[in-house]
């Protein structure tokens, strides 16, 4: 019976509850749940299949996804292999599923069969690995199970999981999933084969951890981790593969914690023993501690070429009782075994072993020794309390080995081994040995145990008790019982803040554990004051503790995040300080922390533009950094600092190559869909429109506001904030109208959030929405945005790094609605503040010159503008010469034209010139004047009317728009066609009448044509 697709969601909670019922028990249970007939008779039918999916021999293997460059002899396996897929499935080497041709089985297992396949509809052309479930019994079982795998599948996008690029259906009805074929090599055959190092081989499983991190981070476990489902390709990239008995942490619907099910927890367990933690061989729950088991079997095999247990007989059952009962060995302890039991296909000894390393036994016995063995060994505790918490965790204890600094994991204490000891051999003591050990080891270990076991406990009660503690405040018997039940997260989080002030002050390691949690999500949901007042509570707690340097450095260095995220750039600075100092007394250990807080202290530099300073912290922290940790994150910080640098130094081919650099260490860190990703790419997007690469700009704040978006919500603040600057970049380049529908929406959400925003923020959406306002010719808009962004400018100071950009524009605004002296007083007021800074040769000095020159000729004062031009010692006007709106307004046709040709060309070179809206509108009103000044009529008419058609879908009375039909109107009448110069007259006119304030230099034209049209009208 095939089985409706409605009932599908009904069916997969129950049937997960069934399988992990004995057989025998199943046919009670249905009848105890008095099911409607159509659900129970779909059960039966399922659970069948099960039975004749269990007593077969489906389960054999996973896929193996062999590469294209295998031996001979693994190509003749992989053919037998495939023909017996292809008559399983009924499929053959030049079927099609829809638009992919099969090519050849790739490998089968106990639910899939895999082909490599070629999209061949004459779009994209590109290999796939066509992934579905086997056809006969259990075949909806399995379809369904791979359904899972492609919506977990669907979920991921990271640079080290195989990607899915397409679904779709079978002839018979069966789902497939397309997935990125990788041509690579398992990871330990990968290493092996180039005879990387031990430095070598851990720089590539950090890749292993980033990827499952990812997948942790997106509530799923791989549960079937091992090293063929680890391909590393010749560029030496890392692809994660099968999903297929992966497993969701939590429900994406309901948040619930995702029940375990005896197809995929069995699966896990009866198909790769080898890297099964212990919890998955006895049938318990698991955990993302059991992935990092499996991870740690990995690296042991990676570093030693063997397993970590030696197993007295080769037997599944032998494994299994070491998995459980057994301590595995130290990774160093294999280089010195004379008794080497080895899974490698061709070295038999340990110095065949070695050579794979390019060492001797000896020496990697040394390398391994002491923190490598601390850190496999976490990996691999029985107990996963013991282990590393996250892969992320297992990632920073590998980074800071490298770095060569101190790691987190401890290696057993003496206690613990004793103990251990103690538990394992009870039976073996005699009664003597019993009583001598009860006398000498077993009193100490029981005081140790109570002692611990008494710390844990308080530790645990006290985070208990202040967690429920605040959700007690929502409880029904409370006073205002219903308002505290409707607190929100925020609410929730502040009460936290306020509770750790004053509560847990006799468990201190407590406290500031969840001080660190707590004001670590204030920060990022951005309610700044109680963040910061959190941080300075524990900063003060871990210096009373006396903690290690690592944690007060890390903490100081929170703390001045977020008091620059209100704009406390004084304090922030201070913090920043206060941790190079303690960092200096312990002499710069350990390294990442350290240099990645110069590093910090050098950006303040960078945005007061104190660049010398800047890069006398900087440089000399990424050299460093590169040295002690390369692909870290302090050292993807510190790049981008340093481009900044060369940035400000005008050297941006070498800027933007370290912020390309930086950003592909991030993406391996991070993930493509991360937020902190997203973060980073809005960042270079703006200082890539900062130097007018505008279509690369484009595409980061592009990508980085639909990262925001997906994973916040398009009314976020953070969202909002990317695109705020993602409509400005539109307005000015590719779709003004797409531009301020961003510009709007975001300002909303800005100033909505206004009482808790940085008012950085405030001043970017007042900023960016009177300029906006100005550019589309809507002066009395303009107006109050400019001037509540000038009152902000002035009262956050220095933490606001605008450059002079506010009186540029503010400048403009008042030229625009005829206050040309307040406009040069502005300009003026501007230039001797920054000129100290710059210099006299600086563009940004060039282009206030540029200002002041033209604000003079716009209020017709032409002789100051000469002597404004002859006394300014500037470069912007050097051989007595200016700008081409300069060389008009004097009058300087011919000059004009020749200063306009280089940009015109630039322009008409550019490919999809027209996404540059407002410069071209510039360029071709420009060059209308020049053959009109000229008496070049008919050659102005085309210069005028593109112009024209750029403005004209924007604001109907936008005076620049006016001015450009009046220009046009002068032409028509010059040329003859009276009637079409008057139309351009009237629609001018109208505009003018609209806007009131406007200055009377938009209105010199229309004079103009009034004059000459009566002097038409008269001859």
């Amino acid at each position: 019976m095939k089985i409706p697709m409605a009932l599908w969601a009904r069916l997969m909670p129950l049937l997960d509850e069934a399988l992990d019922l004995q057989p025998e028990q199943r046919e009670a249970w249905l009848q105890q749940h008095n099911l409607d007939e159509d659900t129970a008779q779909a059960l039966r039918q399922l659970l069948a299949e099960r039975q004749e999916l269990e007593g077969g021999d489906f389960m054999a293997e996973l896929p193996k996804l062999a590469p294209a460059s295998a031996a001979s002899a693994s190509a003749s396996g992989g053919a037998e292999q495939g023909d017996g897929a292809g008559s399983q499935s009924g499929l053959f080497a030049g079927d099609m599923l829809g638009p992919y041709r099969l090519i050849r089985p790739l490998g089968q297992g106990g639910m899939s069969v895999v082909w490599l396949a070629e999209r061949d509809d004459g779009q994209i052309r590109r290999h796939v690995a066509l992934k579905m479930p086997h056809a006969g019994p259990g075949q909806a079982l399995l379809a369904e199970r791979l359904r899972r795998e492609r919506d977990i599948l669907a979920s991921l996008e990271h640079r080290h999981i195989a990607r899915l690029y397409d679904v779709g259906t079978t002839p018979q009805g069966l789902p497939f999933m397309a997935l990125e074929y990788i041509e690579g090599q398992p990871l330990p055959a990968y290493c092996d084969a180039h005879q990387l190092n031990i430095f070598e081989r851990l720089n590539l499983f950090l890749q292993v951890l980033s990827a499952v991190q990812y997948a942790h981070t997106k509530l799923v476990l791989h549960r079937d981790l091992k090293p063929s489902n680890i391909l590393v390709n010749e560029q030496g990239e890392v692809k994660l593969l099968d999903f297929g008995i992966a497993k969701l942490i939590r429900d994406s619907e309901t948040g619930q914690i995702a029940p375990s099910t005896e197809l995929t927890q069995h699966n896990g367990h009866v198909l790769t023993p080898d890297y099964a933690a212990p919890e998955q061989i006895a049938g318990q729950p698991l955990t993302t501690a059991s992935d990092v088991y499996a991870l740690g079997v990995i690296l042991f095999e990676l570093l030693t070429g063997q397993r970590p247990y030696r197993l007295p007989r080769g037997t599944r059952g032998a494994l299994e009782e070491a998995i459980l009962a057994t301590d595995p060995r130290r990774p160093s302890q294999v280089w010195l075994d004379a008794d080497v039991q080895t899974h490698h296909p061709t070295a038999v000894t340990l110095s065949d072993l070695a050579e794979h390393f390019r060492m001797g036994p000896r020496r990697l016995h040394q390398l391994l020794k002491g923190d490598l063995d601390v850190i496999v060994l976490t990996a691999l505790q029985k107990q996963t309390a013991r282990r590393y918490a996250t892969a992320e965790a297992f990632a920073q204890d590998i980074q800071h080995h490298l770095a060569k600094e101190p790691i987190a994991a401890q290696p057993d204490s003496r206690w613990y081994r004793t103990r251990k000891y103690v538990q394992r051999h009870a039976w073996a003591l005699s009664a003597v040995g019993a009583v001598v050990a009860a006398l000498s080891v077993g009193l100490g270990v029981a005081l140790w145990q109570a002692k611990e076991a008494r710390q844990e406990a308080a530790k645990a009660n006290a985070i208990k008790d202040f967690l429920v503690g605040l959700f007690e405040n929502g409880d029904v018997e409370q006073p205002d019982a219903l308002r505290k039940r409707q607190q929100t997260v925020e609410q929730l989080l502040v009460n936290s803040a306020r509770a750790l002030g004053t509560q847990l002050k006799d468990q201190p390691q407590v406290r500031v554990e969840l001080q660190g949690v707590v004001g670590g999500l204030l920060h990022n949901l951005a309610i700044t004051d109680e963040a910061i007042a959190l941080r300075k509570q524990r900063v003060a707690q871990l210096e009373a503790m006396g903690a290690p340097v690592a944690e007060q450095v890390q903490a100081l260095r929170e703390l001045a995040d977020s008091q620059d995220a209100r704009g406390d750039t004084a304090e922030a600075r201070q913090s920043l300080e206060k941790g190079l100092a303690t960092c200096a007394s312990a002499g710069m250990q350990p390294a990442t922390t350290c240099f990645g807080l110069q590093v910090a202290r050098g950006q303040m530099y960078v945005l007061a533009r104190e660049i010398n300073d800047a890069e006398r912290l900087i440089e000399p922290a990424l050299r460093a950094l590169r040295q002690h940790a390369p692909k870290s994150a302090q050292t993807a910080e510190a790049l981008v600092a340093m481009g900044d640098v060369l940035s400000q130094r005008n050297d941006l081919d070498k800027s933007f190559a370290l912020y390309e650099e930086a950003m592909s260490i991030r993406a391996q860190l991070w993930g493509e869909s991360s937020v902190r990703l997203a973060n980073e790419r809005y960042s270079l997007g703006m200082s890539l429109a900062g130097v007018m690469r505008l279509e690369q700009a484009d595409r980061e704040l592009t990508m980085a506001l639909q990262t925001m978006s997906n994973a916040l919500g398009p009314d976020h603040i953070n969202a909002a904030l990317i695109e705020l600057q993602l409509g400005r970049l539109r307005v000015f380049v590719r779709s003004p109208g797409e531009g301020r529908k961003f510009i709007s929406h975001a300002s909303d959400v800005i100033l909505h959030a206004a009482d808790r925003a940085d008012p950085r923020w405030l001043f970017d959406a007042y900023f960016i929405l009177g300029t906006e306002a100005l550019m589309d010719g809507r002066l009395e808009e303009a107006g109050p945005s400019l001037d509540k962004a000038a009152a902000l400018r002035s009262r956050l100071g220095e933490s606001l790094a605008d450059g002079g950009e506010v009186d540029l524009v503010m400048a403009w605004y008042l030229d625009d609605s005829g206050q040309h002296e307040k406009a040069r007083q502005r300009l003026n007021e501007s230039k001797n503040r920054l000129l100290p800074r710059f210099g006299k040769d600086h563009p940004l000095i060039h282009r206030l010159d540029d200002m002041i020159m033209s604000s003079y000729l716009l209020e017709g004062q032409i002789e100051s503008a000469k002597t404004f031009l002859h006394q300014s010692g500037s470069r912007a006007f050097a051989d007595g010469g200016g700008d081409v709106a300069t060389y008009i307004a004097l009058g300087r046709y011919k000059d004009a034209a020749d200063a306009i040709e280089p940009a015109w060309q630039t322009m008409m070179r550019k490919p999809r010139n027209e996404q540059y809206l407002l410069s071209l509108y510039q360029l071709n009103d420009q060059m209308g004047r020049i053959k009109l000044g000229l008496g070049e009529y008919k050659a102005a008419q085309p210069y005028f009317t593109t112009a024209i058609r750029l403005l004209q879908h924007g604001y109907a009375y936008n005076p620049y728009l006016a001015m450009t039909r009046a220009r046009y109107g002068l032409t028509l009448a010059h040329l003859g066609d009276i009637s079409g110069a008057r139309a351009q007259l009237e629609l001018a006119e109208r505009a003018y009448k609209m806007q009131p304030m406007l200055s009377d230099h938009f209105k010199q034209p229309t004079y103009e044509l009034r004059k000459l049209l009566g002097s038409e009208v008269r001859g």
